[in-house]
């Protein structure tokens, strides 16, 4: 006769079955919150922009901004074959590229508008989906939440500047980093140095965590326990080893 499991495990697995449940309807509501907020900044962004000239009729283009817009339109006339003037001042490409891509399309600030809101959203998408990882408390969550909508960096994002795209490239190689710390793998590792190497073409410092985490990465390695044989280095012998005999077995050679 099989053994019965006693009540008081069967409520406990039911318990937390119940609470991760909870849980993960809570981070879903969270996200659809997060996400109206989102559509609201981008709408207000559409609105503020909703001049014919946006250069000109856009209320929050600082000199800072103006850089990124002129080189991105010295770059479209470069593309159409025009003469241009000299740069003597090259901001970082990746944000030039999408200010040229938007004078391209004549979209009139559309671009700018659409990168601001997809990099704001992917940053809290990432977040959350990292308190998910960690498996956060709701109380974590709902804080991430309200501090992705109310943070001083969303004053920024209503400016032209590339600071936005980078801290959400910034946080993408982060996350992939923190995976990777965690669960050594050489796709995370890859995911987090494209999102490092677009995000320090942005702006330099959204390649700090890939850095960091890969020095940390390199200390942390010698002392890791690893099963005999595991290392690259052997595998790559043991390789060489195996060719060898076979080409000598080809050959009718004896050992």
């Amino acid at each position: 006769m099989a053994a019965q499991t006693p009540a008081s495990s069967r409520f406990g697995q039911v318990t937390a079955g119940s609470r991760s449940t909870c849980d993960d309807r809570f981070r879903r509501y969270c996200l659809y919150g997060f996400c109206v907020g989102v559509l609201a900044y981008g709408v207000l962004l559409g609105r503020l922009a909703a001049g014919n000239d946006f250069l000109n009729s856009y209320t929050f283009v600082p000199a800072d901004g103006f850089d990124w817009f002129y080189e991105g339109a010295v770059l479209s006339d470069r593309f159409r074959g025009y003469c241009t003037p000299v740069l003597w001042i090259l901001r970082d490409p990746v944000f030039v590229l999408i200010c040229a891509l938007d004078e391209l399309l004549r979209a009139r600030g559309l671009v700018v508008i659409f990168a601001h809101t997809l990099s704001f959203l992917a940053t809290g998408a990432i977040l959350l989906q990292a308190a998910r990882f960690y498996d956060a408390p709701w109380a974590v969550v709902a804080a991430v939440t309200l501090i992705m909508l109310v943070q001083p960096l969303n004053y920024v994002r209503l400016f032209v500047l590339a600071d936005p795209l980078a801290v959400g490239l910034l946080t993408a190689s982060a996350y992939a980093m923190l995976r990777h710390l965690r669960t050594p793998s050489g796709v995370t590792l890859t995911v987090s140095a494209v999102f490092a190497l677009l995000g320090g073409l942005t702006q330099t410092y959204a390649a700090i965590p890939f850095i960091v985490g890969v020095a940390v990465d390199g200390i942390a390695r010698p002392f890791q326990k690893r099963p005999p044989g595991a290392g690259w280095c052997t595998c790559r012998i043991r390789r060489m080893l195996r060719v060898a005999e076979a080409r000598v077995e080809s050959c009718g050679c004896t050992r």
